[in-house]
């Protein structure tokens, strides 16, 4: 038997998690695995929604400072949640005849997770959880203890937590009357061992914001139980898969930048040697921004709004609602309901000066066979603008050129005011993102 060790999940490994997770690194990113420990650390935390459940002020966590979950209401359907594109894609494994993709670590910690709040409804105590890997029979251990509420709408299951190496099934009951002197149900589930390392790194990442002055009474805890706590995990918001695919760091060594490539303005780089050693696999990218054909457009945010404000007059606002789900949004998000207030206002800009970016542009579903407008946004949806063909007429014959019977294209884009962008219509990324 051995305590819990960080976990080790190699370089590769984290590449497929945050794939799995949507967010998109060129497979030949020269991040360090320093770099993306860190970044598989964030994305966690934000699929914890962590930075809402808890304020600024609650960093040192004391989990049964809270008040209990209330029983008579079920803990199963608080802990189900998932994004919209989650509910057209249900991926089932049976691990003991086929052995699930490591990018499909993240879904199934979230299924293992859902079982506990699900076996919580059913045992209506605290009860064992043993997730096992069947090849090397080393076995993640879980006590639940309690469920607390954070708020009316946020559970946190309190747990402790091993690994055991070597144990059989039947030698457990031992094991657990040793390690927390009990003997109570237990719950079998057979995982991977990548998922009991992602299933570590979430629980010593939760573990590290319980206060080091909490000690829970009257519980006779084996010095080996680590605790930690749960609480509702989904897929990423589009924000935080935007933030945490941006390739940061020099593109040939993965260390800080200090330069730009001038001409694309597109690459970082630490300094000149590394510059010189990319421009073979880089001035692809470099001379189709660099020669490309860039159109200044001005964008508008709500053309319904408007042209049903100049048409039926004052009784009708020049802003109105709008309701955008995309796949990444989760089901239970709040704001989901209701809309945001598209104004006149210009959208904020989250970009640097001259940086550029990549843009979704769409048309309609169910558009004429020549549409009047296009759909245009970036990937954390820091503005939602439209292309009008009416107020940019050679940019919008452009645009159509470049979509050709598709639906949608990428394409490079830089923001030069409040609502004017350059959007280089003939030069398509390598290769398409996936949002």
């Amino acid at each position: 038997m051995s305590s819990p060790k960080s976990p080790a999940i190699n370089r590769e490994q984290i590449l497929w998690i945050l794939k799995g997770m949507n967010v998109e690194l060129s497979p030949d990113t020269k991040l360090g695995i320093d770099k993306l420990e860190h970044r598989l650390q964030k994305a966690l935390g934000a699929a914890q929604r962590l930075s809402t459940v808890f304020s600024k002020t609650e960093r040192d966590i004391k989990p049964t400072s809270y008040p209990f979950w209330n029983t008579q209401k079920p803990l199963a359907p608080v802990f189900r949640r998932t994004t919209w594109g989650k509910l057209f894609d249900v991926r089932n494994f049976d691990i003991m005849r086929e052995m699930p993709h490591p990018k499909d670590a993240f879904d199934r910690i979230l299924s293992h997770i859902q079982s506990l709040s699900e076996d919580w409804d059913r045992e209506g105590h605290d009860f064992f959880a043993l997730l096992k890997d069947p090849i090397s029979k080393r076995a993640l251990v879980i006590k639940v203890f309690s469920v607390h509420q954070v708020d009316a709408k946020t559970p946190l299951i309190f747990i402790g937590y091993d690994i055991v190496e070597g144990l059989e099934v039947a030698d457990y009951s031992v094991y657990f009357k040793e390690f927390l002197g009990s003997g109570d149900s237990m719950v079998l589930s057979f995982v991977t061992r990548l998922e009991q390392d992602l299933f570590l790194e979430l629980l010593s990442r939760n573990r590290r914001r319980i206060s080091p002055d909490f000690r829970p009474h009257k519980m006779g805890l084996d010095k080996r139980c680590k605790l930690s706590f749960l609480v509702p995990i989904t897929g990423l918001t589009q924000m935080d898969i935007a933030h945490l695919s941006k390739n940061s760091g020099c593109a040939v060594c993965g260390r800080n930048t200090a330069s730009t490539c001038a001409a694309c303005i597109s690459v970082q780089y630490c300094g000149k040697e590394c510059q010189r050693k990319d421009w073979t696999s880089h001035k692809h990218l470099c001379r189709s921004i660099a020669s490309g054909k860039w159109y200044t457009v001005t964008l508008d945010r709500n053309p319904v709004a408007q042209i049903m404000h100049e048409v039926f007059g004052s009784n009708i606002p020049s802003s109105m609602p709008k309701w955008n789900i995309n796949r990444f949004d989760s089901t239970t998000d709040e704001g989901l309901d209701g809309g945001d207030l598209m104004d006149a206002s210009a959208p904020p800009n989250k970009y640097d000066e001259d940086e550029h970016f990549l843009v979704k542009i769409q048309v309609p579903i169910g558009s004429a066979r020549k549409p009047r407008s296009m759909f245009i946004y970036d990937r954390q949806r820091s503005f939602e603008m439209h292309l009008l063909s009416e107020r940019e007429p050679e940019a919008f014959e452009a645009a159509l050129g470049a979509m050709g019977n598709n639906l949608k294209i990428y394409r490079w884009a830089r923001r030069v005011g409040d609502f004017q962008w350059k959007i280089c219509f003939d030069r398509a990324p390598e290769r398409d993102p996936l949002w």
